[in-house]
């Protein structure tokens, strides 16, 4: 890549970034040259400041980006400024440099050098077109701003969770059934008794609960008993890049974590649902089955620059889950990119805790159980 396609930051922050990354390296002080001060404070006309290796004085660099790169200009008045507010810098400066993203001036260059003579430090300038040569005649920053894409010149694509996260942290609801086994003295007369009479009016309960589900059935098809440990994220599908995606689809497979996929609204466990959601409206194509979604934009699709793109993901977690991950694949024109995420589970426990007799006390014992949280309608 030569100096001529090596493009201007997009704002001053990278521009200041750069600067450091840059003299850190001319000055064969990479860990030393650092940024002066935070957004808002009072500078002194220096955004980054370093004692080059093998010299006594600091050396102040003032980072003029500029917003808009067309017919930009670095003018007197500002050069004069920052002259004069740098001087309050302490301790006193060797050398002042003037780095900006504004195209070579003749004119103000002159300025600078007229400058030079009247002042008690040595005052340099480098403007957009210097920079780009000092960044060909450095290879670490030329590596880190150009290959590692600091400064993206190409096809790229992320994926992001809700609003804008890398991450994010799910929070299902699910039962924890606490059974104590506890031991009383009973004789074996006792239980054996009790326990044949529990045994008579469970098999009593469960054959008339069987007649009149028979009888209900063709009119209530549904069960009553709702799932409500389902939950819900966004995937938001972003392209950073500063190439338009043409022709793209994105598919994501789950790998592990998830029980069943993509149904709220579904009674017990599974109710009547369809396997796979072919609504011409929802750009999803949801595989129940397989646990993934195609995602195929509706309309034109195209995801130009900064743009982005988003639909409502809904799971079932697997009941001791504490992660889930997921494969997914971008397929466009001239591009394709691949990749795993991951979300943590951090489940919320509705506690239920019942005690049950123990034959003796050796059988005495806490028996958990985790389950999803079911209610009524």
């Amino acid at each position: 890549m030569t100096k001529k396609s090596i493009q201007k930051p997009e704002n001053w922050q990278d521009f200041e970034t750069l600067c450091k990354k840059l003299w850190g390296e001319i000055f064969e002080i990479p860990q030393e040259i650092k940024k002066n001060g935070r957004s808002g404070q009072a500078q002194q006309g220096v955004d980054v400041y370093g004692i080059p290796k093998g010299e006594a004085k600091y050396v102040g660099i003032q980072c003029k980006g500029k917003g808009n790169y067309a017919n930009v200009k670095l003018t007197e008045s500002e050069v004069d400024s920052e002259i004069k507010k740098s001087k309050n810098f302490k301790p006193t400066l060797g050398t002042l440099i003037f780095a900006t993203t504004a195209n070579k001036d003749a004119k103000i260059e002159e300025y600078i050098r007229l400058k030079n003579d009247k002042n008690d430090f040595k005052i340099l300038l480098f403007c957009w077109e210097d920079i780009a040569d000092l960044i060909e005649e450095n290879r670490n920053t030329h590596d880190w701003y150009v290959k590692d894409l600091m400064h993206k010149t190409n096809f790229d694509f992320k994926v992001l969770f809700n609003d804008f996260h890398e991450k994010i942290t799910l929070k299902p609801i699910l039962t924890k059934q606490i059974t104590n086994f506890i031991y009383t003295e009973k004789t074996l007369e006792q239980i054996s008794r009790e326990t044949q009479g529990i045994n008579d009016e469970f098999l009593k309960s469960f054959s008339n609960i069987f007649k009149i589900q028979s009888q209900l059935q063709p009119f209530f098809p549904k069960s009553e008993t709702f799932n409500k440990s389902w939950v819900s994220f966004n995937v938001i599908l972003e392209n950073p890049g500063t190439r338009v995606l043409e022709d793209w689809f994105f598919r994501m497979k789950f790998k592990t974590g998830v029980f069943m996929l993509d149904d709220e609204s579904n009674g017990f466990l599974m109710g009547n649902v369809s396997l796979i959601n072919l609504n011409k409206d929802d750009p999803r194509n949801v595989d129940r089955i397989q646990k993934s979604i195609l995602y195929k934009p509706t309309g034109k699709s195209v995801l130009v620059q900064k743009e982005n793109r988003n639909f409502k993901v809904s799971v079932l977690i697997e009941k001791e889950a504490k992660e889930i991950t997921f494969e997914w694949e971008l397929i466009a024109r001239d591009f394709s990119k691949t990749g795993t995420e991951s979300i943590i589970i951090e489940p919320m426990y509705k506690i239920v805790e019942t005690n049950k007799e123990a034959i003796s006390k050796n059988d005495e014992k806490e028996v958990i159980k985790i389950d999803y949280y079911l209610t009524k309608k």
